[in-house]
């Protein structure tokens, strides 16, 4: 474990910038908004949905003016491993924030329909994706529905 956290260090201090793709999916009453890193042959992808709260897909919280970067450092290490992925905006937040007029309005449920619609817009990009990451709640509830998702453990 401790060889890997090195190795993640190096990959973020060293990396040369990864230039991602806006891409965009239709929400509830607007677009919602992400974006692509792809990887060279990249057979493996991981979607990165920020956890509670006003949180963009890079890992900040401007409104707490906490500027990290940290998903959009994870993707750029990922990226430089072989693996693609895909960060996104949550309804009513930053891009996606003309998805939902009252991003305060959200239920898990929608949360999830969403992750559901990100998965599957991944899926054209790579054929297996991560979801260990994904909040357990919003987990569960995306796996209540039709089509079962591949990969999601039972």
């Amino acid at each position: 474990m401790r060889n890997f956290l090195l190795s993640l260090t190096a990959i973020l201090i060293f990396a040369t910038p990864i230039w991602g793709e806006t891409i965009t999916i239709p929400g509830p009453e607007g677009p919602l908004e992400g974006e692509l890193i792809s990887a060279s042959d990249a057979s493996d992808i991981v979607v990165i949905i920020p956890g509670s709260g006003p949180i963009d897909r890079d890992g900040n919280m401007p409104s707490f003016q906490s500027k990290t970067g940290l998903y959009k450092q994870i993707a750029e290490a990922l990226s430089a491993e072989g693996v693609a992925s895909l960060r996104v905006d949550k309804r009513g937040f930053f891009g996606s924030e003309q998805a939902i007029a009252d991003p305060n309005g959200v239920t898990i449920g929608g949360y999830a329909e969403d992750m559901v619609n990100w998965v599957g817009r991944a899926r054209q990009e790579a054929p297996a994706f991560g979801s260990r990451a994904i909040p357990k709640v919003v987990w569960w509830r995306s796996t209540q529905r039709k089509p079962r998702l591949k990969g999601f453990a039972e």
